[in-house]
């Protein structure tokens, strides 16, 4: 096992104290190299970490947290996308639109988060809506919050 992959395994092992993940977000500067190569590695419990850091150095780690939108597991997944969503990207209404139609529950809830960078616009009334019909009923919740 490389470097990278002990590194990885480590975070993965953290994961319920979340030190190594505590150290790298006060100490992303440093950390970033590392925080960029976990971020690919194939351990899910190590990723979802990584793409939380990653949110800590701004829009540097937009291209990373984009990636993530595309990640195999739905947990790591949803917290790129929710990492994604504190950079308040350009096109949050088109990853808002595509997360609304996701099959996982907490994906569609994510997209409340991009709907809210929006503003004020009626994409944002339209959006809230939807989900406030969502058949999930903490989907339904948290949208109704928002209205």
């Amino acid at each position: 096992m490389d470097q990278i992959g002990i590194l990885c395994k480590c975070w993965a092992i953290s994961e319920e104290s979340e030190e190594l993940f505590d150290c790298a977000k006060e100490n992303i500067e440093e950390c970033w190299p590392a925080v960029e190569a976990i971020a690919k590695c194939e351990l899910p419990a190590a990723c979802w970490q990584a793409y939380v850091a990653a949110a800590t150095v701004g829009s540097r780690a937009e291209a990373l947290l984009r990636a993530a939108l595309d990640d195999l597991d739905i947990y790591a997944r949803r917290r790129g996308a929710l990492s994604l969503a504190v950079l308040e990207p350009k096109d949050s209404k088109e990853i808002a639109s595509l997360l609304m139609s996701q099959e996982d529950r907490y994906l569609r809830q994510v997209a409340i988060e991009f709907v809210l960078v929006l503003g004020d616009n009626p994409f944002q009334e339209k959006a809230l809506k939807k989900l406030s019909s969502d058949a999930e009923p903490y989907v339904r919740e948290a949208a109704r919050r928002l209205l």
